[in-house]
C-alpha cells in the first residue's frame, strides 16, 4: 500500500497559482537590514503579499483536496459528483483549490510584511514608507453569523468547472495610516486605485521617501482593549501608536527614541532603528508594558511604560508592581540626604517615587476592583511619553561570531552557498531583529534574543528588570544614572550546510536579515527565519539551569553558578581543544527545521 507523507500536500501547495509573482525581488536594498515577511496566518487562512496585492487561500481546503484525491486513488473513497473539476494528479487537485484577491484602495505600494492582529479582524500591510490596515471578512461562525460571499465559497468541497483559478476579487475596507482620508472598498479594476501619499501625517511625499522616515517594523499592542492599537517604528527611532478604530490619520501617541541632536547629525548615520518587540500580555514585572527597540549597530533601548489609552490590565499585576516600587522607595530613601545648599535625591528614588505615583493613579481609575481584569481609559496625564533607557550594556561582552564557530547542522564559515538573495541587504555586522521571551517559572526571568546578518543570534538574560520612567522625571539626574545591563548567555550559529553546487560561490554566513519569532505555545522557544530556511531554538533545558542559579540564596553562590552556566553555553570562550565539549548544550537546542536551498534557479521563501 502506498504511503502518504503527512506534509506532502504542503510541498504541493508551493505550485499553487496563488504564488505566481510572489518570488523574492532582485536587487539591493540600500536602506539597511529589513526582513520581508510577506506571509500571515489567521487560523487556517493563509494571506500572502505579491507586489502591492494581498491574496488569500484556505489551507484546510488545500489539505482536504489532497486527502480526497489520495483517498480515491487508493480506493478508500468513491468518486464525487461531476460538479468537481476532474483532476489526474494530486498536484492538480491542490492547484485547483480556489483563491482570492483582496481589493483594497489603500494598497498601491509594494508590500514587505503582513501582520494579523490577535482577533483576526485586522491585517496590516507594510511597505517602505506606507502602512495600510485592512478590515478582513469574518471567519465562519464568528459572532454567530455566516460570512457568505467568496470567503465562504472557498471552504466548500466542490469547485465550479468554469473556475479558471486566476483569483476571485473580494472587496475589503482599508485605510492608509497618516493620510487625510481613509479608503473605501474598491471595485475589481486595479487601475481604479488611487496613489497613496505615504506614511507620516503632515509630511510631504518627498520627505517620506527619505531614509529617516522609512517604516522598519510594526506590531499590535497586546494590552489594547479593542485589539486595534498598532505600533509603528521608523528608522529615525520614532515610535507612533495608532488606534485604527478611532483615527487612522493622527497617532494617539508619539515617542522619539533618539534625541534631536543625534537624529539630525552623525549619530543618526551611525545608528538607525531596525526592529522592536514587547513583553507578552502575561509577562511579569514592567516588561509587560515595555517596548524594546534595536538599532542596526546592535544597541538596545527600552521604553516603559508604553500603553494604549484604552487598555486592559490585570489588577494583580498592578498591585504587585506597586508593592515592588514602594519597597524600592523605602530602600532608596536611606540614600537621600540634605546639605546646606541642596537636597540630594538618588535618581533611583526619583524613578521609584514617580512609578509609585503613576501606579496609584492608575489603580484609582477603577476603585471598585470588582474584577481581576480592569478595562481602563487612561487620561492624558497618565499617557506621558516614556524616557528611553539605554543603550544596554552586555556583560560579558559578546565575542565575535567568527571566534570558535560550532558545527550545529552547519558547515564552516568558508563554505559556499547558492545565491546572493538578501545577502547585500545589510552588512554582516548589522543587527536586524529582537525578540523578548520569558521563562515559565515564577521567577519571571526575561530573555532577549538579538539576531545579526552574519547568521548568528545572541541570547541575553534580563536579570535587572526595567522600571517605568517618564521623560519629565528622567531629565533630572540623567547623567548620574547607570546604564541598564543584560547578562550574556549564549551565541547561536545559524549557518547551514550548502546543498547547491560549489560553483555558486558565496559565504554561508551571508544569509541576509534574520527575523525572530516567538513560539505561541512555549515561551522559551523561538524561530529564526532567513533566506536559507528556518531554525528552531528550544531554550527550555538551559533556562531551567538559569532559574536554578538565580534561585540560590547566597550572592556568591549565585554569581558562581551564573558564571559556570555562561561558560558551559558559550563555546567561543574556550580553547580549540575545549570547544568540542563547550557549547554542546546550545547545539542540542538548535535545529534547522526548514532548508530552502536557495539558488539562482530556485529562489528562497520570503
Amino acid at each position: 500500500m502506498t504511503s502518504i507523507e503527512a506534509d506532502e500536500w504542503l510541498q504541493l501547495l508551493a505550485h499553487h497559482p496563488i504564488f505566481d509573482g510572489h518570488g523574492v525581488r532582485s536587487g539591493k536594498d540600500s536602506h539597511g537590514p529589513k526582513v520581508r515577511e510577506r506571509v500571515a496566518l489567521r487560523g487556517t487562512d493563509l494571506f500572502i503579499a505579491a507586489g502591492s496585492e494581498v491574496r488569500w487561500i484556505n489551507l484546510k481546503a488545500c489539505k482536504d483536496a489532497f486527502v480526497r484525491f489520495e483517498s480515491k486513488r487508493v480506493g478508500l473513497r468513491s468518486a464525487d459528483s461531476s460538479k468537481s473539476k476532474p483532476v489526474s494528479t494530486n498536484l492538480e487537485a491542490v492547484a485547483a483549490v480556489p483563491w482570492f484577491r483582496l481589493g483594497c484602495e489603500a494598497l498601491s505600494f509594494d508590500i514587505d510584511r503582513l501582520v494579523v492582529n490577535a482577533s483576526g479582524k485586522l491585517l496590516v500591510a507594510v511597505g517602505l514608507h506606507q502602512v495600510a490596515v485592512l478590515v478582513l471578512p469574518a471567519t465562519p461562525g464568528s459572532a454567530g453569523r455566516s460570512t457568505g460571499g467568496a470567503f465562504r465559497a472557498a471552504r466548500l468541497e466542490t469547485v465550479d468547472e468554469k473556475q479558471d483559478n486566476n483569483g476571485v476579487w473580494v472587496d475589503c475596507r482599508s485605510m492608509l495610516l497618516g493620510t487625510a482620508t481613509a479608503a473605501t472598498p474598491k471595485g475589481k479594476s486595479k487601475a481604479s486605485r488611487r496613489h497613496s501619499a505615504g506614511f507620516g501625517a503632515g509630511m510631504s511625499v518627498t520627505a517620506n521617501w527619505s531614509a529617516r522616515t522609512r517604516v522598519v517594523d510594526v506590531l499590535w499592542h497586546s494590552l489594547s482593549t479593542t485589539d486595534s492599537h498598532l505600533l509603528v517604528l521608523q528608522a529615525n527611532g520614532t515610535v507612533k501608536m495608532y488606534d485604527v478604530s478611532e483615527d487612522a490619520d493622527t497617532p494617539e501617541q508619539t515617542v522619539s527614541l533618539f534625541s534631536a541632536a543625534s537624529a539630525g547629525g552623525a549619530g543618526f548615520a551611525m545608528s538607525q532603528a531596525v526592529s522592536f518587540c514587547m513583553g507578552s500580555s502575561v509577562s511579569a514585572g514592567w516588561s509587560r508594558a515595555t517596548l524594546y527597540v534595536l538599532t542596526n549597530t546592535g544597541q538596545l533601548y527600552s521604553l516603559c511604560p508604553v500603553l494604549p489609552r484604552r487598555c486592559i490590565l490585570d489588577l494583580e499585576w498592578l498591585e504587585d508592581l506597586l508593592e515592588t516600587v514602594e519597597m524600592d522607595v523605602r530602600e532608596w530613601q536611606a540614600e537621600e540626604y540634605e546639605t546646606s545648599e541642596c537636597i540630594y535625591t538618588p535618581p533611583e528614588l526619583v524613578d521609584a517615587r514617580a512609578a509609585a505615583k503613576w501606579l496609584g493613579q492608575v489603580l484609582k481609575l477603577d476603585s471598585s476592583k470588582a474584577s481581576e481584569r480592569l478595562y481602563l481609559t487612561l487620561p492624558a496625564s497618565l499617557v506621558q511619553p516614556a524616557a528611553a533607557q539605554g543603550p544596554y550594556l552586555f556583560q560579558p561582552e559578546p565575542m565575535p561570531a567568527s571566534a570558535g564557530d560550532y558545527d550545529s547542522d552547519s558547515s564552516d564559515a568558508s563554505s559556499n552557498v547558492g545565491a546572493n538573495i538578501h545577502a547585500a541587504d545589510c552588512d554582516p555586522d548589522d543587527a536586524c531583529s529582537v525578540e523578548y521571551m520569558e521563562s515559565t517559572s515564577g521567577l519571571g526571568v526575561g530573555l532577549v534574543a538579538i539576531a545579526y546578518c552574519d547568521a548568528h543570534v545572541e541570547v541575553f538574560a534580563d536579570l535587572e528588570p526595567v522600571i517605568g520612567k517618564w521623560a519629565d522625571t528622567s531629565a533630572r539626574g540623567m547623567h548620574m544614572r547607570d546604564m541598564p545591563v543584560l547578562a550574556t548567555l549564549a551565541s547561536i550559529d545559524l549557518t547551514v550546510k550548502p546543498l547547491v553546487s560549489a560553483d555558486q560561490a558565496n559565504d554561508s554566513r551571508q544569509i541576509g536579515p534574520v527575523a525572530l519569532m516567538a513560539d505561541s505555545l512555549s515561551p522559551t522557544v523561538f524561530y529564526a527565519l532567513h533566506s536559507h530556511g528556518v531554525h528552531r531554538v528550544d531554550m527550555r533545558r538551559w533556562t531551567r539551569l538559569l532559574e536554578r542559579a538565580i534561585g540560590l540564596s547566597s550572592d556568591s553562590g549565585r554569581s558562581a553558578a551564573l558564571e559556570q552556566l555562561v561558560f558551559a553555553l558559550d563555546g567561543r570562550r574556550a580553547s580549540p581543544t575545549e570547544q568540542s565539549g563547550r557549547g554542546a548544550l546550545v547545539r542540542s537546542c538548535v535545529q534547522c527545521v526548514v532548508h530552502t536551498n536557495p539558488s539562482a534557479s530556485r529562489p528562497s521563501i520570503p
